[in-house]
Parts: structure tokens; sequence; C-alpha cells
């Protein structure tokens, strides 16, 4: 057990502040492409390998990080498809596995609930998740340390780029959308309450002195509610922000803050 934390810890580490580890690219690629292809199935779309080979990269693969990344660094999204070698290798390979292994073992595995191949792929896509978000954000705190908003907004980026790439491709077919700007779901509060917790617990306790501890603990806790809400059928985030956003509304009608109800 203290191997595997002490391997889950490093891996965390070093996604967030040296490179890109394969052991966690690899994994988190092949799950993601098989998560797009179930998409476009549930929308009833067949299959044309170069759009799917360049879309999913946005819209379930890398915008999140590339989303962040383009806001903080300030390059086009396409300049990480063309500068970062792995991003546009390891997606092009896992494209191929998940789309054409023999007899398309690949993405029957992955798309089987409590599959040891889809844990293995999810687990190390919850990692990537948390520790991109650590690295991304500690990236703000270095660049624009009086933007106090920032690690905010570079949450919600990295949660919710892939559903704007997503509504761009449904609004091309004529599917009246709405993004998460204009009806803010789960996602959004995903990416706020772990941008604060992470900026919490890595840099305002105790000074940040246990950043590193700090971001295994909240890497593994990531890791097993991710497993738990793939295996049971359930999104935590949305438990949560139903009732917050009800409450939130309800303070506001009771204090008359804003406009009236009637008048919304």
């Amino acid at each position: 057990m203290a191997t595997l934390f002490r391997t889950i810890g490093d891996l965390a580490l070093r996604n967030a502040d040296t490179d890109y580890p394969l052991e966690v690219h690899i994994p988190h690629s092949l799950i993601s492409i098989a998560n797009y292809r179930q998409w476009r199935e549930r929308e009833g779309l067949q299959s044309r390998w170069l759009y799917d080979l360049v879309v999913s990269i946005l819209t379930h693969s890398q915008g999140g990080g590339i989303g962040c990344k383009a806001a903080i660094e300030g390059h086009l999204p396409v300049h990480y498809l063309v500068s970062r070698w792995d991003y546009a290798h390891v997606h092009f390979f896992s494209y191929l596995a998940a789309y054409w292994s023999p007899g398309d073992v690949i993405f029957r595995n992955l798309s089987q609930p409590r599959n040891p191949l889809r844990l293995l792929c999810l687990s190390m896509d919850s990692l990537d998740a948390i520790s991109t978000l650590a690295g991304v954000l500690d990236a703000v705190r270095r660049r624009y340390p009086a933007n106090k908003l920032a690690p905010v907004m570079v949450g919600v980026i990295l949660f919710q780029s892939g559903s704007f790439w997503r509504l761009l491709d449904e609004r091309s077919r004529g599917k009246s959308t709405e993004s998460f700007l204009t009806a803010p779901g789960s996602g959004v509060s995903r990416g706020i309450a772990m941008a604060l917790l992470y900026w919490y617990v890595g840099h305002g306790f105790a000074g940040g002195r246990h950043r590193n501890r700090a971001l295994l603990a909240l890497t593994t806790c990531y890791i097993l509610l991710d497993m738990l809400q793939d295996i049971c059928g359930f999104d935590a985030f949305a438990k949560v922000h139903k009732p917050a956003l009800a409450s939130l509304s309800a303070l506001r009608d009771i204090c008359h803050l804003g406009p009236s109800k009637a008048s919304r």
C-alpha cells in the first residue's frame, strides 16, 4: 500500500511540476477517446475518421489543459497540438487503439463498467485532472499573483473547456444546446470547488509547507471519488450543485438582492 501511495504521489508531482508522464498520459488518452466515441454513438453519428481524430483531443482529451495554457500563456489552442509532440503522438496512437484495435477489444473493455482496464485508465485520468489543476494554479500564482479570482477562473476553464468544444460541434449540427455560461452545471461547481480546495491546502494552509503531501491526499481522494462515481453511476458534484444553487436563489429572494423574482 505504501508503494502504491508513493507511486501516486510521484506521478502527481511530476505531472504538476515537471513533465507529462506517459504512465498518466496514455491511459488518460485511451479513456478520453473511448468517452468521445460513446458520446458520438449516443448522438447517433457515424464515424468520420479525420474529424474524430482531431475533434476528440479538444472535446474529451486535452481541451481543458490546452484551454488553461492558452489563457495563461496567450497562445492559440492549435499551437499546443503542433508544439507538443506528446499531445500529437499519444493522441494519434490512442485513437488507433480505441477505433482500430483487433475485434474492437480496446474499446469494448474501456466501455465496460468495473473492467480492470477501464478502472486503471479512469484512475490515471483522475490523477491527470487534479495534478494538472495543481500545476496550472501554481503557474497562475507565479505569473498573475494580483488576480485573486484567477484560481476560480482557471478551475472552470480546466473542467469546462471540453464542453465548449462539444457545444460548437452540436451547434454546427443545428442543436440548440446551452453553454456552461448560460446554464452552469456540476462541472462549474467541480472546477470552483477543487480549485479553491487545492489553493487552500496547497498554499494557504501552514503557508504551503505541506503542499506536496496535500497534493497526494487530494489526488488519492479524487481518484477514489471518480472511481466510485463511475462504478455506482452518480455525479457527486451534481448532488451538491443543485441544492447549493437552490439555496443561493432562496437567499437572494429572502434578502431582496438584485431584481425581483417576477422581473427576472
